[in-house]
């Protein structure tokens, strides 16, 4: 089983976003990055999605703190 993982912001932050979860989860997620750069969905193995979901938190309070634009994220979208 897999979950789908979606995130969008800007272009630039997609995709270091991208490359670094690529770096901490390299067995556990899949990384697809949509024409526009400005969305990056993630296949995440079901047993490890609670890891990559903790440190999208941690990003999104590290970001808040330091005020720069949050990530929409969803968890299983429906039109997917």
């Amino acid at each position: 089983y897999i979950r789908v993982i979606r995130i969008s912001g800007e272009t630039r932050s997609i995709s270091s976003l991208r490359m670094k979860l690529m770096q901490q989860f390299p067995e556990t997620l899949e990384a697809f990055l949509s024409h526009s750069g400005m969305v990056l969905t993630l296949k995440v193995k079901h047993d490890s999605a609670s890891a990559v979901l903790a440190a999208l938190k941690a990003l999104q309070k590290l970001r808040s703190t330091t005020n720069k634009q949050l990530f929409r994220i969803q968890v299983d979208p429906l039109e997917f």
